[in-house]
């Protein structure tokens, strides 16, 4: 049940699981983090992303750099 549930996108020959979250001080996301994995067949990647700032550090801009990453390193597209 929980893998289903964090199962964020999937392909023909991979999938995507993860989880997002952002930590508020007075009304800022100061702190975000995606973790999670992606699977194929013949292999499975884990990752943690946290990223950290004033303002703007959200679980979702974690997961868009994550996601960059992932696609760079042609792991998800």
């Amino acid at each position: 049940a929980v893998k289903d549930s964090i199962l964020l996108s999937s392909s023909e020959t991979r999938s995507l699981y993860g989880k997002t979250g952002t930590g508020r001080i007075n009304g800022m996301d100061v702190n975000g983090w995606f973790v999670g994995y992606a699977a194929a067949p013949d292999n499975t990647w884990f990752f943690a992303a946290n990223i950290a700032a004033d303002d703007g550090a959200s679980g979702s801009s974690a997961a868009e750099i994550t996601r960059r990453i992932l696609s760079e390193m042609d792991i998800w597209r």
